[in-house]
């Protein structure tokens, strides 16, 4: 039996590191998440409010094309039907979105 870890390269000890990490989720390893989330703290910021900004707003609608109107109305239970103009359908998102039906992350998620 061997003793002692001598015989461990730094190069073979990162590549099992990297092996079982990737096995783990390393924020759920105690500590770890204060850590990242202090480090990153600007960047989760920054990205957030890039998507904010990226995303529809209250009645700003106008943007949207039938296909995502159709299928934001559809995901909340809203009835779509063919006869219904782009402007009808993007003024059913604005109201919805005014009265809470509708959020934000539904323009915004993968529609």
């Amino acid at each position: 039996m061997t003793r002692g870890y001598a015989w461990v390269t730094e190069d073979d000890f990162d590549a099992k590191l990297r092996e079982l990490a990737g096995a783990v989720d390393l924020l759920d390893i105690p500590g770890v998440y204060e850590i990242v989330r202090e480090y990153l703290n600007n960047d989760v910021l920054a990205a957030l409010r890039d998507d904010y900004e990226d995303a529809p707003h209250r009645g700003d609608v106008r943007g949207l094309s039938r296909e995502v109107c159709t299928e934001v109305l559809y995901t909340a239970g809203i009835e779509v039907y063919d006869h219904e103009d782009i402007d009808t359908l993007r003024e059913a998102v604005r109201v919805n979105l005014e009265d809470g039906t509708l959020n934000l992350w539904d323009l915004t998620s993968d529609v």
